[in-house]
């Protein structure tokens, strides 16, 4: 059993998944820090672990534990990091989003990239959004060459008690210029949000250079999960509630079509769980 001690900054949606993978794969999770007490309060008790700590403590304050990990989603909490690490405090800080910002960026799955980093950096895991998409077109471009693809994201609410349908901002476009550059020049994307409460989509439609056959591309999409384990195959259509609680960064829906040299189809993403079971991921790396 893996005996490794943890930190968790943020108590929120993707921070109480998160906590609870970390139980059920033996860390121990020593302390809970959220800017709302009665979040990290909840949370410990909810879990029966951790014990609550003053988010306003200084770096030097901080306990000594093997590893952090921030879902806060606060990009002005990386100074405070970069001083927690120099002074020892943990061997690295992982953060559950996109983080320009951050020393080292590690995202489980893309083509041709393994992961690796060093002692005492922040890492960032990259956003929901990325984790979806970035492993699935970047394998798909070493078979099949994208001329143009457009990519909606059909994500659930991010505010509460808000039931209309609105298109919101998205960092997925940043996420692919992250690690496919040149991909990126040739996408479009939108997001919009929806009332689910979790569970989400990417409506994907890409342009090839060439006409490909819908037997080439089932037999492409079906072997995908074996060279890349964090996407899936479904045979059964999933939905925004049967997605949630699987551990796939991407599950590919069957109802995908070819016409010609265009493909659409949808990922879908439990998008709290699919960024915390990459974390875990690393974590058995290291």
């Amino acid at each position: 059993m893996n005996k490794q001690t943890v930190a968790l900054w943020g108590c929120g949606r993707i921070g109480r998944v998160t906590g609870k993978l970390l139980l059920e794969n033996g860390y121990i999770l020593c302390w809970l820090y959220d800017r709302d007490p009665s979040k990290s309060s909840t949370l410990a008790s909810d879990l029966g672990a951790g014990e609550v700590g003053d988010a306003g403590l200084e770096p030097d304050a901080h306990p000594q534990v093997d590893v952090i990990i921030d879902a806060t989603g606060d990009p002005s909490l990386l100074p405070y990091w970069e001083a927690v690490l120099h002074l020892g405090k943990s061997s690295n800080v992982f953060l559950t989003r996109r983080e320009p910002k951050a020393q080292e960026h590690v995202m489980m799955g893309v083509a041709s990239v393994e992961p690796s980093i060093s002692q005492g950096t922040t890492v960032a895991m990259g956003s929901c959004t990325g984790n979806a998409l970035v492993p699935f077109i970047s394998h798909l471009s070493r078979e099949y060459l994208p001329s143009t693809f457009s990519c909606r994201v059909l994500h659930p609410l991010k505010q509460d008690d808000d039931y209309s349908l609105r298109s919101i901002e998205t960092a997925l476009s940043r996420s692919l210029a992250d690690w496919e550059p040149d991909l990126a020049k040739k996408a479009m994307t939108q997001s919009m949000e929806l009332p689910v409460d979790r569970g989400m989509a990417l409506d994907l439609s890409i342009c090839f250079n060439q006409p490909v056959s819908q037997k080439s591309m089932e037999s492409w999409l079906k072997s995908l999960p074996s060279r890349c384990p964090h996407i899936q195959f479904s045979h059964t259509p999933p939905t925004s509630d049967s997605i949630v609680g699987n551990k796939a960064s991407a599950v590919i829906d069957p109802g995908w079509n070819m016409v010609g040299n265009q493909l659409r189809l949808l990922l879908w993403q439990d998008n709290e769980l699919g960024v915390s079971a990459r974390i875990l991921d690393l974590l058995e790396t290291i």
